[in-house]
């Protein structure tokens, strides 16, 4: 028997508001060492929870704006 949480989920992905280096990494399409790079000179924000680092997602899609910004101006 279907509860309605069940039917609420069923066919939706789930969205995670926190990734980790390599998830970003793969979001991005970009190897890990680049995205470690990224976040040194701080293009994309990250923060340390129990001391891991971890990438929000809408961190990517800021970053992604902004290249895509940046080559209309150029």
């Amino acid at each position: 028997m279907e509860t309605s949480e069940s039917k609420v989920h069923e066919g939706a992905s789930e969205v995670k508001l926190l990734l980790t280096p390599e998830e970003a990494a793969h979001s991005l399409s970009i190897s890990r060492a680049l995205l470690f790079r990224l976040l040194a000179h701080q293009e994309i924000q990250s923060i340390k929870l129990s001391g891991l680092r971890r990438i929000p997602h809408w961190a990517l899609a800021e970053y992604v704006s902004r290249l895509c910004d940046s080559q209309k101006a150029g």
